[in-house]
């Protein structure tokens, strides 16, 4: 998904809402199927106008709510927008039985212990299959929230302050144009946590197929992209890109989308809230290690990115917001992370870590 698409905004979740709202309209919705190849159903039709309404309406109630039920609504909407996504992207229907996961956080001390565990082919493997294609659950293998929170690029500052023993999964990367073309590189202080960065590089999946061997410096790991390969990695709210680390289960590595990661947090910090509030009500009131904060951060990114990365699966382009009005940017693709950072925070702003 190479094509980016810059769409002039001065509220960025309000005009993504309205660019997903267009499929709350039976028409548009047979119109899309048609243009893909699909024959229309006015049942389908009606069944993704559904969701995509119900979807926003969970992911409002969210952001409305105190964080005490707000990840169980914000599970709901990812859950509902996902049917009906996949419904436009398939042409059809799924037949969905279960999550697809359960939760295991039976005496846990962190939200980082809490495990979600893939289960047979419910809701997770179903929609991995069209929006992390290639990736196979191993049942039973667990994911800990600490893995997932780890493989949100935008976490990766507050989960290395979080977790300090902790490896992230995710490895920004700058982009240096120049006269005769680009590079990539990653300072090797992003890599600082791995004993040895060549294991990290080891396990960035087709890292050789799209990239020549890497060269060392000082300060840096420089990557030139080989001609016509496949762009392999992922970008972050702030549009910078990372690579991604691939986990290790059951043999397999396995390399989830943005948008599956997202999925399997928004599920445990769901059922955590719902059906652990023994482990989750003097977790929000008075948690003492700074972990609320990332946890916060997370439901923030997920209600801002979650359903623009499910807009850009739709129209299979990238899409950024931009106030040009400002002259700033609403997502920054500044190749500085920090100065990404400050830009956002300058034009949306932060409050007890949500996205504004």
């Amino acid at each position: 998904m190479s094509d980016v698409v810059y769409i002039n905004s001065e509220n960025a979740v309000k005009d993504q809402w309205n660019l997903l709202a267009q499929y709350a309209y039976p028409t548009n919705i047979v119109r899309y199927l048609q243009q893909h190849g699909f024959a229309d159903s006015k049942k389908l039709a009606e069944y993704v106008a559904g969701c995509f309404r119900q979807s926003e309406a969970y992911f409002v109630a969210a952001e409305n709510s105190p964080i005490d039920i707000s990840p169980l609504l914000q599970y709901y909407g990812a859950v509902t927008l996902l049917a009906g996504a996949s419904a436009m992207i398939r042409g059809t229907q799924l037949t969905i039985k279960g999550h697809g996961m359960t939760l295991n956080a039976s005496n846990i001390k962190r939200i980082a212990d809490a495990q979600v565990i893939p289960r047979g082919k419910g809701a997770l493997q179903q929609f991995t299959d069209i929006f992390s294609p290639g990736c196979s659950f191993a049942n039973g293998e667990p994911w800990t929230m600490e893995e997932i929170l780890g493989s949100v690029p935008d976490l990766k500052q507050d989960f290395e302050t979080c977790y300090q023993e902790a490896i992230p999964y995710a490895i920004p990367i700058e982009i240096v144009k120049r006269d005769r073309g680009s590079l990539e590189r990653i300072s090797k202080k992003d890599l600082a946590r791995f004993k040895v960065p060549e294991d990290a590089l080891a396990n960035i999946e087709n890292l050789l197929q799209s990239y020549l061997v890497p060269e060392h410096t000082n300060q840096y790991i420089i990557l030139h992209r080989k001609i016509k390969s496949p762009e392999i990695g992922t970008y972050s709210l702030f549009n910078q890109k990372h690579l991604q680390i691939a986990h290790s289960k059951k043999a397999k590595k396995l390399t989830l989308s943005q948008i599956i990661n997202m999925f399997m947090g928004m599920f445990s910090l769901g059922f955590l809230s719902r059906y652990h509030p023994e482990f989750w009500n003097p977790f929000v009131r008075s948690d003492e290690t700074g972990e609320l904060l990332l946890v916060e951060k997370f439901i923030a990114v997920c209600q801002r990115y979650f359903p623009n990365l499910v807009l850009n699966e739709i129209q299979q382009s990238r899409i950024q917001f931009v106030n040009k009005t400002k002259g700033i940017l609403d997502l920054s693709i500044s190749s500085s992370s920090e100065d990404s950072k400050q830009g956002f925070l300058k034009v949306r702003g932060i409050s007890k870590g949500k996205i504004l």
